[in-house]
């Protein structure tokens, strides 16, 4: 069985609103105001870090401790190039903005989102743009989180 190749295979965009994030369209993956992420990110530029809290199930009566899995949450950075004006992904990316990450895996990065992709939606509000120190032989570049604020849903299909 083949591997899943990472390299030049993840597209990333940030989309201000979805009317179904476990059912996002083509059209609203493609449409104004989507900023494509994966073009501008650093090769380090993504991050998906998960937390996932204990629920202790024990009981007063009983001689073993027990617990379950409890609360789940996913936290996204971003890192991403700084460009000349125009800048698009800078300028949409602001402070307190709401919107979604949305990830697709396997297929080029090249190629545009699509009915019947499987895409992760992870709804969020963006943090400060934090500048990263400059160093030699480098470009300006930006470091932000994507703090879960709603729901995410993994593996959705993206309707037509």
């Amino acid at each position: 069985m083949a591997k899943i190749a990472n390299d030049g295979n993840i597209r990333i965009a940030f989309v201000p609103a979805l009317a179904d994030p476990a059912a996002p369209t083509s059209a609203e993956l493609t449409g104004a105001g989507v900023l494509l992420l994966s073009d501008q990110m650093t090769p380090d530029g993504y991050g998906l870090a998960w937390s996932e809290s204990t629920k202790q199930t024990s009981v007063f009566s009983s001689t073993q401790d027990t617990e379950e899995p409890g609360r789940i949450k996913p936290t996204i950075t971003l890192k991403y190039f700084r460009l000349a004006d125009p800048d698009d992904v800078y300028d949409g990316m602001l402070r307190n903005t709401a919107g979604f990450i949305v990830v697709r895996y396997g297929t080029s990065a090249a190629t545009a989102f699509a009915a019947a992709d499987k895409v992760d939606v992870f709804t969020v509000k963006l943090g400060e743009q934090q500048r990263i120190a400059p160093a030699e032989n480098t470009d300006a570049q930006i470091q932000q989180v994507a703090y879960s604020s709603g729901d995410y849903h993994l593996d959705v299909a993206v309707a037509a």
